[in-house]
């Protein structure tokens, strides 16, 4: 098994938020935000109590707007990203690239040694070695745990504080991988997958555009205090 909580180097840590911080800037000057703050994740202690759910991002964009929760990704090898058993997207592969269709059979076949019924979802990598092909998969999968940890911050946040928030998981591959074979294109609702600047630009675009919760100053600084 493989961990993926250590995927990305100090450099490109460190572009992401220089890049974050361009975008977020950006949108303070035009007015679409007011304010907003970077909570490193990395700086919490394990005894927070949100600590189980911030780990899995390295950046906590806090704002009057929405709740922005960056999970970095630095991946210099092919991976199979996020492919679910049972294949509930079968009817995808018939417009679908044989490297999707490898790696739903690959997720099954590791599935069925368990002999479980439940759902589950993989992220693997394939190393091409002289007459061998290895498949390494993750302990577990970004893309769901980032959905979930969103999700929970949220809960959590408006369970402390009385009031609603709009909490959004972006998985950003920094290095514009181009390696990363997705099983499948549907967007679930608290996270999204980006792997350029421009489309990171625009995913935080459509979560301002979107959010339903706008907070007040005193509102932000409070979730902020929370992970200081």
């Amino acid at each position: 098994m493989l961990s993926s909580n250590n995927d990305v180097g100090h450099h490109a840590y460190k572009n992401a938020k220089r890049e974050l911080r361009k975008i977020l800037d950006s949108y303070l000057e035009n007015g679409k935000l007011k304010y907003y703050d970077i909570i490193v994740t990395s700086n919490l202690a394990t005894k927070h109590p949100f600590f189980e759910y911030a780990r899995s991002f390295d950046f906590i964009i806090v704002s009057d707007i929405v709740l922005i929760n960056v999970d970095v990704k630095s991946w210099g090898e092919k991976t199979f990203y996020h492919f679910d058993v049972p294949d509930e997207h079968d009817t995808e592969m018939s417009n679908s690239n044989i490297e999707k269709v490898v790696g739903h059979y690959i997720s099954q076949q590791y599935h069925d040694q368990f002999n479980s019924s439940r759902k589950s979802i993989y992220t693997f990598t394939e190393t091409v070695q002289p007459n061998r092909v290895i498949y390494d998969f993750y302990d577990y999968d970004p893309y769901q745990l980032a959905a979930n940890n969103a999700k929970a911050l949220k809960d959590h946040i408006e369970q402390n504080f009385n009031f609603k928030v709009q909490s959004t998981g972006v998985i950003y591959f920094s290095d514009g991988t181009v390696n990363i074979i997705q099983g499948s294109e549907e967007r679930d609702k608290y996270v999204d997958t980006v792997s350029t600047k421009s489309s990171l630009r625009r995913i935080i675009s459509e979560a301002i555009e979107l959010s339903k919760h706008p907070l007040n100053k005193e509102q932000v600084d409070q979730i902020t205090a929370i992970f200081k």
